[in-house]
């Protein structure tokens, strides 16, 4: 079977269908605003600069197609050390991004304890 070529790659974790798989990526990007009530007028918004950008990777690692039931365990590991790393989506270096949080559950748990998935959601917070 020949290997899959990454969806995604961040601190040197590579996202692919046989290991860690993308079901979906969602971009919050904000920016700063600041706010002048005005008497008997309409607020007034003015722009003081870009604001935060986050992207959440939802996906999945099969144990039965190559996944190990402990790949995010890497993520954890690296997202720990508290410094930015590169975020490649598809073709794309889309900047330097911190680990914020993830969140992972195991299902389909066989006989001995290991389970077939480990379903997953990574966020990312940019960091430049």
């Amino acid at each position: 079977m020949a290997k899959s070529s990454p969806q995604a790659i961040w601190g040197g974790v590579q996202f692919t269908v046989d290991t860690l798989a993308i079901d979906g990526i969602d971009r919050d990007t904000q920016f700063r605003l600041s706010q002048q009530d005005r008497l008997g007028d309409s607020t007034n918004w003015q722009f003081i600069g870009p604001g935060t950008q986050k992207i959440t990777i939802k996906g999945e690692a099969n144990h039965l197609i190559g996944g190990s039931m402990f790949q995010t365990d890497k993520l954890i590991s690296i997202g720990s050390l508290g410094k930015p790393k590169n975020l490649v989506i598809g073709p794309k270096n889309v900047g330097k991004f911190l680990l914020q949080s993830i969140k992972d559950g195991f299902d389909n748990i066989v006989d001995d304890g290991r389970a077939i998935t480990n379903k997953f959601t990574l966020t990312l917070v940019r960091q430049e």
